[in-house]
């Protein structure tokens, strides 16, 4: 039986340990969390700190892994290329491709450097470097370089609010460095693909909608849906820029997830990641076919192969409409969570994953809200997935002490 180290146990990773034991892989859980959802269904659970690059290295040596895996943040990127690198076990990218898609500032370098289209921009390190920006015309976006998530990302109007900001970004970064780029008036798409010695193969591509919590924040996903309205116009263009980027950060196996924005200036590349998405959308999409990616990626990563003819079989223009809707709640202790089973037993609701439970107290990021979950789901067209939105939204309680409802995006 192959044996897979697995980085990440939170409730995202529960399909990647379900997804690895289906195919007969024993599965062995990393990190430092205590009886979480992926620890308690795996074969063996490790309570391990993975940033101790070392501990956890001889952790591999001792389990005779034949792979290991992680996804949905770029901040297990670095342990995941580090073991296998060393221990030549098959990974997404080497230990020399990793800054190149964790660091913006890097990432932006590539993208002009192999013709992939993206938005002007400036480094900055002090607000002494500010005449960089003479060149840049407002509003802007900035953000940390080598942040993720929404974490230390601000948009500005003028220069008093890049001022104000400014320091609020750099502390996200732990280079110390912040990326500011030229606002480009759009809408969100993003999607995956599969990269098979060198060759992109696109699975989906989605429409990513946008909800501002805050003035003066990046907008949050408040609902993720496939396929893309902009499929059939730009399906060409995606694919050549899918391969584009394939050939540009010399990504030769496994998943790649990028997003993309789409405006009067055509298509422009926000950031690229070799690594499941953030959030487990694959999953939605393999309720209408019967592609399980978690599979894919957890045989690619025991074997290093996969059965690519398998995989051309999918494109990006599905059966049915897929979405996501991420639920974000402000600070406070939760009190009671309503109609969980209600929501679950709806027969347009595939998944509901909640990483939040009664008694839990959700602390303030910043000025950031706490992402706590995503409900999956499947319509016939985009009017019936909007009319489902709204049926799912008016179900969903989050309820505080004071037995107010804590969710903040409807």
């Amino acid at each position: 039986m192959k044996r897979l180290m697995i980085l990440g146990s939170i409730k995202y990773f529960e399909n990647i340990v379900i997804s690895a034991k289906k195919e007969g892989i024993y599965t062995i859980v990393c990190d430092n969390r205590i009886d979480t959802p992926a620890k308690k269904i795996c074969d063996e659970a490790i309570d391990v700190d993975v940033f101790d690059f070392d501990k956890i290295k001889s952790i591999a040596i001792d389990k005779k892994i034949d792979g290991i895996l992680t996804g949905f943040t770029d901040s297990l990127m670095k342990p995941y290329v580090y073991i296998a690198n060393e221990l030549n076990l098959p990974c997404v990218i080497s230990c020399n491709q990793l800054e190149s898609v964790t660091n913006k500032a890097i990432m932006k370098k590539y993208f002009k450097n192999n013709a992939i289209p993206t938005t002007d921009y400036c480094i900055i390190e002090s607000l002494k470097d500010l005449e960089k920006i003479q060149r840049l015309n407002f509003p802007l976006v900035i953000k940390p370089v080598d942040g993720y998530g929404s974490r230390g990302v601000y948009f500005v109007s003028n220069m008093e609010e890049l001022i104000e900001k400014f320091e609020y970004s750099k502390e996200a970064s732990q280079d110390g460095q912040v990326i500011i780029e030229e606002f480009y008036e759009s809408e969100e798409i993003q999607g995956l693909a599969w990269v098979h010695n060198g060759e992109s193969h696109v699975f989906y591509i989605g429409d990513r909608e946008l909800v501002n919590i805050h003035t003066g924040r990046a907008g949050k996903p408040d609902r993720l849906l496939y396929p893309s309205k902009y499929c059939f116009q730009y399906e060409e263009e995606i694919k050549s820029i899918y391969q584009n980027i394939t050939q540009a950060f010399d990504i030769k196996n496994g998943p790649l997830y990028v997003q993309m924005l789409v405006g009067a200036y055509g298509i422009k590349v926000s950031e690229v990641m070799p690594r499941l998405p953030g959030g487990c959308d694959y999953m939605a999409i393999s309720q209408i076919t019967d592609l399980d990616i978690g599979s894919l990626f957890a045989n690619f990563s025991v074997n290093n192969e996969v059965n690519f003819d398998e995989i051309k079989k999918y494109n990006m223009h599905l059966s049915k409409c897929v979405y996501a809707l991420p639920i974000y709640i402000r600070p406070g202790t939760i009190k009671k969570i309503n109609n969980i089973d209600k929501i679950e037993n709806l027969d347009y609701v595939t998944q509901f994953l909640l990483l939040v439970k009664e008694g839990d107290t959700i602390e303030l990021y910043e000025d950031e809200r706490q992402d706590c979950g995503r409900v999956y789901g499947i319509a016939n067209n985009i009017f019936d997935a909007n009319i489902k939105k709204k049926c799912i939204h008016e179900m969903i309680e989050i309820l505080d002490e004071n037995n107010e409802n804590m969710i903040e995006n409807f």
